[in-house]
């Protein structure tokens, strides 16, 4: 997917949450005449998301909404974005369940409409069907490592998906040669996430050894900071807080990379090691990170720190204002 198609689709969605009932209705009316005007179901699936809890009214306008979207564009990247939940097993997730079925039933072989369906079962809480589908989407380029990893990237994009992420992640490996610094990231990272502990720590250090001796380009910060990070974050859970301050530490030795330099460094595990009042080592690390991320944010949350506060750490948080 496109970042520009994307960031439409959570604008047009953002857009429909400042809506009210008679823009809301007004949307209603237009897609009457144009039933095809995907910026106007965004935005009426982002007023309808946000009001569904408030004015049940609205829940089946919203279900109808996502419906229309599985039979009329099954391969829209929009299926790919985690932007509207449904609860597993309700009602209107067994209906966007049906409609997935029949979206196979009309694009039999279609990879995309795979994928999508998969997911979309998956989300619908129909695990062992969507398990199914994805056998079969790894079966159509089996040999393929490219393929592979980017059905991880695909299924990593929403937390439903992470399991098959990392099995298509751990297939593309044990066909890389040489193995690649991304897809050792991304199955450390997935790996962690579903607290395969012993499997996460493998990875990270594999990672941490290709930084060591491999020229990597712009992977060389990340596979840096990445793998050190896992490594801390593990340690952590199993109660080793020194070591986890260490593993911060060293984290923030990196060399940087775009997206270090750009977007910041992810602060879950200082922000873990902050709340458990572990400031030095927090302190110390964020002066490292200012050699190649945001200073003026880092200063904010220094000079927070020095005055008592343990502000939330992260690097999308509310201390936007210096920018």
């Amino acid at each position: 997917m496109s970042r520009a198609v994307e960031f439409d689709y959570y604008l047009w969605c953002f857009e429909g949450t400042l809506l009210n009932r008679e823009d809301a209705e007004r949307l209603l009316e237009e897609l009457k005449t144009t039933p095809d005007a995907l910026k106007t179901r965004v935005r009426l699936l982002g007023f309808t998301n946000s009001m569904k809890s408030i004015d049940p009214t609205w829940s089946d306008v919203f279900v109808d909404q996502l419906r229309w979207w599985i039979e009329n564009e099954p391969r829209s990247d929009f299926h790919a974005l985690p932007l509207f939940d449904v609860e597993p097993r309700s009602a209107a997730s067994e209906a966007n369940c049906v409609a997935w079925q029949a979206a196979l039933a009309r694009h039999p072989g279609d990879s995309t409409v795979l994928q999508h369906a998969c997911l979309g079962l998956l989300r619908g809480g129909q695990v062992e069907v969507a398990r199914a589908l994805f056998e079969q989407l790894q079966q159509l380029e089996p040999r393929d490592p490219d393929w592979l990893s980017t059905l991880g990237q695909f299924f990593s994009r929403c937390p439903e998906g992470a399991e098959f992420a990392l099995i298509a992640y751990e297939r593309a490996l044990a066909l890389q040669q040489p193995r690649e610094a991304y897809t050792v990231n991304e199955a450390a990272n997935l790996a962690l996430k579903l607290q395969r502990f012993e499997q996460a720590r493998e990875l990270a250090l594999e990672l941490l050894e290709l930084a060591r001796t491999g020229y990597l380009g712009w992977m060389l910060g990340n596979a840096q900071y990445d793998g050190r990070r896992i490594l801390g974050l593990i340690a952590l859970a199993q109660g080793d807080v020194a070591g986890a301050e260490r593993q911060l530490l060293e984290s923030g030795r990196t060399v940087g990379s775009p997206q270090l330099n750009s977007f910041g460094p992810e602060l879950d595990l200082a922000n873990a090691l902050l709340q458990l009042g572990r400031t030095d080592a927090v302190i110390e690390f964020l002066w490292l990170c200012e050699r190649f991320w945001k200073p003026q944010r880092l200063l904010k949350f220094i000079a927070a720190i020095h005055a008592g506060e343990r502000p939330k750490l992260n690097r999308s948080s509310g201390l936007d204002d210096d920018f």
